[in-house]
């Protein structure tokens, strides 16, 4: 895989990593590591919505500007589909999931 101290690619179903040799030696990628990166998520998650309510940021600040869902990016076509409020609503309901499951 290269010279020695040279990074190893680390895959997994949907995700690669690049880690240093030395970190790769002393790292093995198991369920329960998969499950460190997982929480690790949901906790910066959750962070984010402790920081942007301790800044007084509120759901009209957080959502885009209506230029987002009304013109297209150009070569895809694609736009802005999900509102704000609804993202908001779907990770709470997701975080109780989580709770309520044990995760």
């Amino acid at each position: 895989m290269g010279e020695p101290g040279s990074p190893k690619v680390v895959s997994q179903s949907w995700f690669i990593i690049r880690l240093p040799r030395s970190v790769t030696m002393h790292f093995s990628f198991t369920v329960s590591t998969c499950g460190w990166f997982y929480r690790f998520g949901v906790e910066t998650l959750k962070l984010d919505d402790k920081f942007n309510e301790k800044a007084g940021v509120n759901a009209e600040e957080e959502e885009f500007p209506s230029f987002f869902y009304d013109e297209k990016l150009e070569p895809t076509g694609k736009q802005a589909r999900h509102h704000y409020a609804e993202v908001s609503d779907l990770r709470q309901t997701w975080y109780a999931e989580q709770a309520a499951a044990g995760d």
